[in-house]
């Protein structure tokens, strides 16, 4: 596990250039979710949102075959590759400005502070560490069966919402309104003061007052939480890297037995 949180908080950091291109380019929303980031796993990368610009539209990926920053065209081929690994971050943002000035953007934007911050990691003043290809494979493991997570829960819903890599928080998840009273929210989370390990996460929210966790059912995997945060909690500790079908039935049955609960509150 500590191989994957340590590609967590590198990667964490590296898609901070992505959210600033995102919030400098893309046309704002109230939700902040023009910040927001994908992750594709068939091509081994995170995604920016697509940026208009005069000559046509352009994104920044994270490639993490090589931890390559890639400007892409329409068309997805490279305009400018910009390795990271022992360059710091200051440095690596320099280049990836430079197609933003190129293509008629407003580089002075892009420089600009995002926002909100991210935790200060012991390595944030150091260049970028090169990642183990073993730390990338279980990040990769571990999102990938993130968004088939996302997929099999909307379509348990019936829902069509985007699965999404919130920037901030570095969550992949989603949000969406079942209904005017009821909201689910659902996704892996970050190590972090709730759960000292990564972890997925189901909750909800109610228009019309909270709910009443007093009596919440037992769970064959996770736990419930009733502190500041309430919602149900499954740490990574309780699946098994590289055995996708079993961590993915742990985490449709905490699917199942949580929604089952909130769906009541419809």
């Amino acid at each position: 596990m500590n191989n994957y949180i340590q590609a967590d908080q590198q990667l964490h950091r590296l898609c901070q250039i992505m959210a600033k291109a995102n919030r400098s380019f893309v046309p704002e929303k109230e939700d902040d979710s023009h910040t927001n980031l994908g992750f594709n796993a068939d091509k081994q990368q995170i995604e920016s949102r697509w940026i208009k610009t005069a000559s046509g539209k352009i994104r920044l990926i994270l490639r993490l075959t090589d931890v390559c920053y890639v400007w892409q065209d329409e068309e997805e081929e490279a305009i400018q590759t910009i390795s990271t690994a022992k360059k710091y971050v200051h440095d690596i943002e320099q280049q990836v400005a430079k197609t933003i000035q190129d293509v008629g953007l407003d580089v002075d934007a892009f420089k600009e502070p995002l926002h909100f911050e991210i935790p200060e990691y012991h390595f944030a003043n150091q260049p970028v560490a090169l990642l183990s290809r073993l730390a990338l494979n279980e990040w990769i493991f571990w999102r990938t069966l993130a968004n088939n997570a996302c997929d099999y829960l909307l379509d348990k819903l019936d829902q069509e919402v985007e699965i999404r890599i919130w920037p901030h928080h570095f969550d992949t998840g989603i949000y969406t309104d079942l209904n005017e009273n009821l909201g689910i929210g659902f996704g892996l989370a970050m190590k972090d003061d709730k759960v000292n390990a990564p972890y997925f996460y189901a909750t909800c929210y109610l228009k019309n007052g909270e709910a009443d966790y007093s009596k919440v059912p037992s769970l064959s995997f996770g736990k419930w939480m009733v502190g500041d945060w309430k919602g149900a909690v499954l740490s990574l500790n309780q699946m098994e890297f590289r055995n996708s079908e079993g961590s993915f039935n742990k985490v449709s049955s905490f699917i199942d037995e949580s929604m089952k609960w909130y769906l009541e509150k419809e």
